[in-house]
């Protein structure tokens, strides 16, 4: 018997809180791994991702669930940058950081393709919610081995972050996908364009706020 998932699941607004919070807090997450330390950041990360994936799971209402997508895209945005970095320093010769890379990437594009199959599967025979409990576990695992493999790295004491530049850059983002919404309702087409451009028109042209 196949699973129905409730009317309030809607993919497209789960899928943009995700992004957004991704794409926004990238160059955040990068810069955390510095204050930090690249393996405190990523176990954070992925402490804080199995947290939301639980929370979405057990989600009893949309808004929660979207509380749950936009944390994962915080957490993301901390993962994502710490784990390269960690590779980095970890391979240091050439040889091996290519191979490295390499590794990593083809398992993270065949991760991303069998996911989607996996989400699929669970979603039809179990629940929607299987989809994001299935998170705690494989996060569960990597906490560990981090804990094992993961040395840890010195903090660097003299970056800060750029709180200033941080905002700007969330705010930016954020503005993005109400390009479309903008375009729909017949807005004037400079704040089309300025949406778009993932600049908030009241924050005036490029090169005043570079």
């Amino acid at each position: 018997m196949l699973y129905r998932a409730p009317r309030w699941i809607s993919g497209s607004p789960l899928t943009t809180a995700y992004a957004l919070a991704f794409g926004g807090l990238l160059l955040v997450g990068a810069r955390l791994s510095r204050l930090w330390g690249c393996r405190a950041v990523f176990i954070a990360g992925l402490v804080g991702f199995a947290a939301a994936s639980a929370l979405g799971g057990a989600a009893w209402n949309y808004h929660v669930l979207i509380i749950a997508r936009t944390a994962q895209g915080v957490f993301g945005a901390m993962l994502a940058p710490s784990t390269l970095t960690i590779l980095s320093e970890t391979f240091a010769d050439r040889p091996d950081r290519g191979r490295a890379f390499g590794i990593f990437g083809a398992i993270a594009g065949a991760g991303g393709a069998l996911g989607m199959i996996l989400g699929g599967v669970l979603t039809e025979t179990q629940s929607w919610r299987w989809c994001l409990y299935v998170n705690v576990p494989f996060a569960a695992l990597a906490v560990a081995g981090a804990f094992i493999y993961i040395a840890r790295q010195e903090r660097d004491r003299a970056a800060r972050l750029d709180w200033a530049g941080s905002a700007l850059v969330v705010a930016g983002v954020g503005r993005c996908p109400h390009g479309d919404r903008a375009d729909r309702r017949g807005a004037p087409a400079g704040h089309v364009r300025g949406c778009r451009a993932g600049r908030p028109p009241a924050f005036g042209p490029p090169a005043a706020v570079s």
